[in-house]
């Protein structure tokens, strides 16, 4: 019996000594909480935040992070104008979901740099339809430059225009022109290219990977010297041209490898040294032509430590 009274009288000073006052101070309590602001701060895009110029609804010219708060359709009286000029590095514009819908041929192009060199760029979640180009940051030397979650659609010469960027994850259909053009050092992977003239062009040092290319009028991939085009489908493009193909490289010392190619005009096709490999290619008009005089020859040669096409899977 003395043990237990003992416990109890224990625990109940433990409990005691925890405890906090059961008085609360005075006065008002200030909050903890933090605005959403402190917590992110960003700038919506507006013409009171980012005011435009003679080429731009709306212009970036500081760093930051920006957001579009809602959708928008330009109209614009008098000469076309871009709708976002970024005149700024390390910028970040995140359309949260919102459209910006071009109204007739009053707009220029959708996201631009408008020629400047710029660096540590990033534009995601949003749709653009009907501008000149989507998105464009094509001047030389750009680097760091990021789009990713964006719907680029019918526009009217390129979808997304980048000298060096990485694209992931975005839908550019209806273009009638180019779906995406890198200029080098790129990368695409994980989206989806679908009903341009012409579906990607990757430029030298480019990487293509994991994306779905189907139905363009002419080369679904076009691809340049020392690139990596590897797991994507690609499908129904270039039918009827007579030349086009599914993967037309242009350029030497590329990797073609594990893609699924199956009806094109031509499956893969190459007039110079490159590698086809691992590849399932099926029902295109020609599967696999890399010989520049005699189209279908090439599709089985083995030479897996250089150039040609070898390891490949072609199906009837």
């Amino acid at each position: 019996m003395q043990r237990t009274i003992t416990t109890i009288v224990l625990a109940s000073l433990a409990t005691t000594a925890l405890a906090g006052p059961l008085d609360p101070p005075s006065g008002p309590i200030d909050s903890t909480m933090k605005t959403l602001d402190e917590v992110e701060p960003r700038i919506p895009i507006g013409p009171d935040t980012t005011p435009g110029d003679d080429n731009s609804t709306y212009k970036i010219t500081a760093p930051g992070s920006y957001y579009v708060p809602r959708n928008v359709s330009f109209l614009s009286f008098g000469s076309p104008k871009h709708a976002i000029e970024v005149a700024s590095n390390n910028v970040t514009i995140d359309f949260c979901g919102f459209s910006y819908i071009t109204l007739g041929d009053s707009t220029l192009n959708g996201v631009t740099s408008d020629g400047l060199r710029l660096e540590n760029i990033t534009v995601k979640n949003g749709t653009l339809i009907g501008f000149d180009i989507g998105v464009v940051f094509n001047s030389t030397d750009s680097e760091n430059i990021v789009i990713e979650d964006m719907r680029i659609l019918d526009s009217d010469f390129i979808g997304i225009n980048v000298y060096e960027a990485r694209i992931s994850d975005c839908v550019v259909k209806h273009t009638a022109g180019t779906g995406i053009s890198i200029t080098r050092n790129g990368m695409v992977d994980h989206c989806t290219i679908e009903d341009n003239y012409t579906g990607i062009f990757a430029g030298t040092n480019t990487i293509v990977h994991d994306t779905n290319v189907r139905d363009n009028l002419e080369d679904g991939i076009t691809v340049s010297s020392n690139c990596i085009i590897r797991n994507n489908v690609v499908t129904e493009n270039g039918i009827g041209s007579g030349i086009k193909a599914g993967i037309q490289v242009t350029g030497s010392g590329s990797l073609i490898d594990s893609n699924v190619v199956n009806n094109n005009e031509f499956g893969l096709r190459s007039s110079t040294a490159s590698v086809f490999v691992r590849n399932i290619v099926t029902s295109n008009v020609i599967d696999i032509d890399i010989s520049p005089v005699n189209p279908g020859l090439g599709d089985e040669s083995s030479s897996p430590s250089g150039a040609g096409a070898w390891d490949n899977i072609v199906l009837p």
